[in-house]
């Protein structure tokens, strides 16, 4: 088993013995700049497992004819592992797609987001690389960059040092989207048609959630990006509130899934709003009061140490998201002139 450490990935860039290292840090670091998140390939265990097979999943590449022949698996695999597969009679007909919503990519590789770890897969690589005739090596670099986009979207950086806090919440539809569609754009970027040939011929055998991204193949990289960031920031369960009553506003207190972010955003963009125009309407100021002192509090409870959902990280950015736009409330007050609702005004 090859593994690359966050010890050893200095020193293994410098060995021509284990191309594991360039399947791993090139996309890593291209992958990246893509998607503008900072993103530390120290901060993840990557592997190449030369070793497993994955017994579980072959009935279900052999029910959709992603096997290869036995000669071919022979040259693949010991005796001993070709018995293990209990194959039957040789299958007739074309390469088909799997009929559930697993990816082939997600059988040759994964992705731990509790283990922060990266692994690709080596034999059940070459195994579908000889069903689908494809170049093994190719897709060995197809599956890895897939698996490290997922690693960069969940844990990549943005300017306000948040990672994707609601990763393992988020709908398998969001993940998978960003996980094929940034390795798609890194191929065309660094103009490497052969893994562009294994991408587009994987994808034909996937299942609909794994080709969302051939919507957006033409799309800018800018616009993927403000999808990806809005993505980031809630939860897949989440209720959105106006807050625009009390009341509303003490019943979601209770509520253990909650889009502080999303309301600390909006506030912002009021504040800076009102500095613009040089004022303020009472009612937007005593509403601007109120989602501070509700935020701070839930924060405290629902997100701080001893709640169910504490998460050290998280409760931190939330924490510094709200003395930011503290500081920016009491900015704002001298330069911003508080005037009461003009009646005339309400229609």
């Amino acid at each position: 088993m090859k593994y690359i450490s966050p010890e050893s990935v200095d020193g293994m860039r410098k060995s021509s013995g284990l191309s594991a290292c360039s399947d791993f840090t090139e996309p890593s670091t291209r992958i990246s700049r893509l998607t503008i998140l900072g993103f530390d390939a120290l901060s993840v265990v990557m592997r190449h497992d030369v070793d497993a097979i994955r017994y579980e999943v072959i009935p279900r590449l052999r029910k959709a004819k992603l096997l290869p022949d036995r000669d071919r698996l022979m040259s693949i695999l010991s005796e001993a592992e070709v018995r293990e597969l209990d194959l039957p009679a040789a299958d007739s007909g074309r390469p088909g797609v799997l009929d559930d919503r697993s990816s082939i990519t997600e059988l040759m590789g994964v992705y731990l987001p509790d283990k922060r770890e990266v692994v690709v897969y080596d034999k059940m690589c070459k195994i579908v690389a000889a069903g689908l005739r494809l170049d093994a090596e190719t897709l060995k670099r197809v599956v890895a960059a897939h698996e490290v986009a997922h690693a960069i979207t969940h844990l990549g950086k943005d300017e306000r040092d948040r990672i994707w806090y609601y990763f393992d919440e988020a709908l398998e539809e969001d993940k998978e989207f960003f996980a094929q569609i940034y390795p798609l754009f890194y191929f065309r970027k660094i103009k490497d048609k052969q893994a562009l040939g294994v991408f587009l011929k994987l994808a034909n055998h996937q299942d609909d959630i794994y080709n969302l991204w051939r919507k957006y193949e033409h799309a800018d990289i800018k616009d993927v990006n403000e999808m990806l960031m809005e993505k980031r920031l809630v939860r897949a369960d989440d209720a959105y509130l106006d807050a625009d009553e009390g009341s509303d506003m003490l019943a979601f207190d209770g509520m253990e899934t909650i889009v502080l972010t999303e309301w600390m955003k909006k506030a912002r963009v009021m504040i800076d709003s009102s500095m613009t125009l040089g004022r303020i309407e009472k009612k937007d100021l005593d509403h601007l009061k109120g989602v501070i002192r509700f935020c701070a509090s839930t924060i405290k409870k629902d997100l701080g140490p001893g709640s169910q959902n504490y998460l050290k990280e998280r409760y931190e950015y939330m924490q510094t998201d709200l003395t930011s736009l503290r500081r920016s409330l009491t900015k704002m007050r001298p330069s911003t002139k508080v005037v009461e609702t003009d009646p005339s005004s309400i229609g």
